[in-house]
This record gives C-alpha cells, sequence and structure tokens, in this order.
C-alpha cells in the first residue's frame, strides 16, 4: 500500500494562470487607487460634492489590497521575483498614500476641522 500525503504549497507547481489573476487584480487595484486618490478628489468633487459619498464603496476595498501586499511580502503574487517585489512595492506606496497619517499631515487645516485651536472660544 502506498501512503499519499497532501504536498506542502512550496512543492505544488505555480501555474501561469495564477500569476495572470494576480496581476489582473493588481491593476484592478492600482485602478481603484488611482480613482481613489486622484480621480473623485481633483475631478469630481469639485463638480458636485455627492461624488464624495463614491469614496465610501471604495475605502472598502483596501483590506483586499493589504492581501495583495501581504501576499507580495511573502514572495506569492508573482512566480518571478523581480515582477512580484515591483507590484508589491507598487501597491505599498498607493495604499500608504491613502492610508497613512503622519504627525505633520494630522494637524493640517483640513483634518482638523471639527478640533478646536488653542485660546479658541467654543
Amino acid at each position: 500500500m502506498t501512503r499519499t500525503r497532501t504536498p506542502r504549497p512550496s512543492e505544488v507547481p505555480r501555474t501561469v494562470g495564477g500569476d495572470l489573476v494576480n496581476a489582473r487584480l493588481v491593476f484592478l487595484a492600482l485602478t481603484i487607487g488611482v480613482t481613489r486618490l486622484f480621480v473623485i478628489p481633483l475631478v469630481l468633487l469639485p463638480l458636485d460634492t455627492a461624488w464624495g459619498w463614491a469614496l465610501l464603496p471604495l475605502t472598502l476595498t483596501i483590506t483586499p489590497v493589504w492581501s495583495l501586499i501581504h501576499e507580495a511580502v511573502h514572495g506569492s503574487l508573482q512566480r518571478n521575483r523581480a515582477r512580484n517585489d515591483r507590484m508589491g512595492r507598487i501597491l505599498a506606496v498607493v495604499v500608504q498614500r491613502c492610508c497613512s497619517s503622519t504627525p505633520r499631515t494630522d494637524r493640517t487645516e483640513l483634518k482638523t476641522l471639527d478640533s478646536m485651536a488653542p485660546g479658541e472660544a467654543s
């Protein structure tokens, strides 16, 4: 009787189809990121503030993008290591630009509209 076992993920041959799916997911994530960062705020919001509501469903895409970055960190996004690293870095830059807060940018007038300045009466 021969024993069979489930192969480890590292032993399973990866397919080109998986790389194509991941490349399409990265392209979709970048398209959504550019829309969220540039198209809506710079083009559509000046036309009508109701376009701000379009940002709401787009924010739900941040977690799947982090999942793609996670796969890139582990080297599983693409079979080609250089392509994997490049896609992961591009995604990380897009997510960093839209989701990061630093002390320098947290105190801008736009981000503190709902707070009072020191010495300001209520």
